[in-house]
């Protein structure tokens, strides 16, 4: 019947409907604890009930992404875990022109529990206080991306190519939560 419903409708019913409403509040990943706000990486997805109602959300092949426009915050679901987090922090992300997201300033805690406040004017200096040295940068589309392994995290940052801009970031574990059955 449901299956029928989203062939008919083309669009499945927001699976954070009865979640409280939404509010914008500071954003904190732990790198430590590797978590956003207490969500760790590899949680329940009814754990994320604590951000309330998404905006919009994807679904496809057992995976779901979260979009809380309003927060710049992107929460990643792989069979009911959370495997990603992902920060829009620059307004020519192609997240805000693609998903009508806004920016976020999260802070960052390190290793050694030192905050760091992270925008679109966030350079690839300031980031290694936080990340260390990138493993690997390369160019993506219009993009440069450089990624980083810092306790048991992987950080991808994209910059603008020609502004070197922070545009935004994604956070995942290196263990990722295996894929989706099926």
């Amino acid at each position: 019947m449901f299956n029928s419903i989203i062939k008919l409708f083309g669009r499945s019913p927001n699976p954070t409907a009865e979640w409280p409403p939404h509010s914008k509040r500071e954003l904190v990943y732990d790198l430590r604890s590797r978590s956003v706000n207490g969500l760790k990486h590899g949680g329940a997805f009814k754990d994320a009930r604590t951000f309330g109602q998404c905006d919009d959300f994807t679904r496809r092949d057992g995976y779901l992404d979260l979009f809380y426009r309003q927060s710049g915050l992107i929460l990643e679901f792989a069979s009911d875990q959370l495997i990603g987090v992902d920060f829009v922090v620059g307004r020519d992300s192609f997240q805000v022109k693609e998903h009508k997201m806004g920016v976020s300033f999260p802070v960052i805690i390190d290793g050694d529990g030192q905050r760091h406040v992270i925008t679109d004017s966030s350079t690839l200096q300031g980031l290694t206080s936080c990340f260390g040295k990138p493993v690997e940068s390369a160019p993506a589309g219009d993009d440069m991306v450089h990624s980083f392994a810092i306790l048991k995290n992987v950080v991808e940052t994209y910059h603008n190519k020609n502004s070197g801009k922070l545009l935004y970031l994604e956070i995942c574990e290196t263990n990722d939560a295996k894929p989706p059955k099926g």
